[in-house]
């Protein structure tokens, strides 16, 4: 649940079904998205960015899931993210 590891398969994600939209939310957080897929230290504010852009990237990623789904993690595994059908439409 690092985000080196995450990011860049949320980008790829994004990219699949918009590359304008990853293109610029990476040109937005390029230092952030830089430092994290090294062994880098981040520092609080840098560590913050890091958590803005993994809450832009759900958001943009749950705007292209169909009605009754969500992006994010599943609400039994909090390590497993995908596509997830709401609790309410069960």
């Amino acid at each position: 649940m690092q985000p080196r590891d995450l990011l860049p398969r949320f980008f790829q994600a994004l990219g699949s079904v918009d590359p304008e939209a990853a293109l610029e939310l990476r040109k937005r957080y390029q230092d952030v998205f830089n430092l994290v897929t090294t062994d880098a230290e981040l520092t609080p504010r840098q560590d913050e960015d890091c958590a803005y852009l993994m809450e832009e990237l759900f958001d943009e990623l749950d705007c292209y899931c169909p009605d009754g789904f969500y992006f994010g993690a599943h609400p039994g595994d909090g390590a497993d993210y995908g596509v997830w059908q709401c609790d309410n439409d069960l």
